[in-house]
């Protein structure tokens, strides 16, 4: 059987870069597209794209994930229009398999708790509902059109190289410069994985026969004043840390935490424990890095 070929959207990006070298590692034949080499939001550019790769298989990672500001962008709007120009492309260009990226905000977070991949998806946000309507007409699309389809629903990587703005990055920067991190009581329960075990997760799944949703995660949930007390007792500067200093998001669930059970039958394990990840990504960051990517 030959390899599969593999066209990675959103190659350079945090998770993407990572993705690649575990894509070949698993004898994948790999192409990866980022904003310097394609223009994804034409459908003209998807289809020379296409047609010049002819790609069996589809890793869609790209959209539009300014830190702070995509929760409720139009861009989400565009995005979700282009992803579905593509996918309808890739069909047509006698794709085989699309593997989506998607996201946990598209689970009702109103409930809370550990998310399962049959849970209700009623999503708080914009670019949650984009995510879930790529999701389920990619999958009627897929049915129609003899494509296989899969879904992985990420929750909250961390690690070296995601943007300053985000949670551990703003931590580890404040305190290595010697300021105080104002955060929310941080009681909220939240599922943090390393980048690198996403990219792993992710690199098992494109090649694989699973179809549908599947969860992306630890599958173990923390209390975020943890996570950042950890960030500081690390660092040595536990006295840094203001919890409360900060009102938690009106729309902000109690816990979001990943049922993984799915993900573990295609033998997944995770290799980076929460304390060695943070480590990294300390390191990264007191190495005073500009690999960060937006």
């Amino acid at each position: 059987m030959p390899a599969p070929r593999v066209l990675v959207t959103g190659a350079s990006g945090f998770i993407g870069r990572r993705v690649l070298p575990l894509l070949e590692g698993n004898g994948c034949e790999v192409h990866a597209v980022s904003r310097a080499t394609a223009d994804l939001l034409s459908p003209a550019d998807q289809r020379a794209l296409l047609a010049a790769i002819r790609p069996t298989h589809i890793l869609h990672l790209a959209w539009w994930t300014p830190p702070g500001q995509f929760w409720t962008a139009m861009e989400n709007v565009t995005w979700l229009q282009a992803s579905l120009d593509l996918f309808r492309n890739f069909a047509a260009a006698g794709g085989e398999r699309w593997v989506g990226v998607g996201t946990c905000a598209e689970y009702d977070w109103s409930i809370g708790g550990c998310f399962r991949e049959n849970d209700t998806c009623r999503p708080e946000t914009l670019y949650g509902a984009a995510k879930a309507a790529l999701q389920l007409t990619t999958a009627q699309m897929g049915r129609q059109l003899g494509v296989e389809t899969a879904w992985a629903r990420i929750f909250y990587p961390y690690g070296p190289g995601e943007p300053v703005q985000r949670l551990v990055p703003s931590v580890i920067t404040a305190l290595l410069n010697g300021l105080s991190i104002p955060c929310t009581s941080g009681d909220q329960i939240r599922d943090y994985i390393y980048v690198d075990d996403v990219a792993r997760a992710l690199a098992m799944l494109v090649p694989s026969p699973h179809t549908g949703p599947i969860n992306i995660g630890s599958g173990c949930g923390i209390p975020v004043k943890d996570l950042v007390n950890t960030i500081g007792d690390l660092m040595g500067r536990p006295d840094l840390i203001e919890l409360g200093a900060i009102p938690t998001r009106e729309f902000e669930p109690s816990e979001v935490t990943a049922d993984i059970s799915v993900l573990r039958s295609l033998g997944f394990e995770l290799k980076c424990p929460l304390r060695n990840g943070l480590l990294e990504s300390i390191g990264y960051w007191k190495r005073g890095s500009t690999e960060s990517v937006p």
